[in-house]
């Protein structure tokens, strides 16, 4: 997990999803997939995992609409279901 949200929030927001690309890098789909894991090793150790169970909720949300793109739809998803628009302004 703690890979996963680094690649997204140091690199990947910044390069793809903050300038509104969302090409496939690691796909939506197999995050979910990752993050089910996760919580059920959890669940077999007998952890709880709030945080976990959360992220794979959002993961899911996410993956329904965009499981092809790449995990940082996330951030398209918000945008599109709340009403927001994240971007970057432009570099010269």
């Amino acid at each position: 997990m703690t890979g996963t949200f680094n690649k997204i929030m140091l690199e990947t927001l910044p390069a793809k999803a903050f300038k509104g690309e969302y090409a496939p890098g690691f796909r939506t789909a197999l995050a979910l997939k990752d993050q089910r894991l996760v919580v059920e090793l959890a669940g077999e150790l007998g952890l709880d995992a709030p945080v976990g169970a959360a992220t794979y909720d959002v993961f899911g949300e996410v993956a329904k609409v965009y499981p092809d793109l790449d995990l940082s739809s996330i951030l398209k998803h918000g945008e599109t279901r709340d009403g927001f628009v994240a971007r970057l302004a432009a570099q010269d």
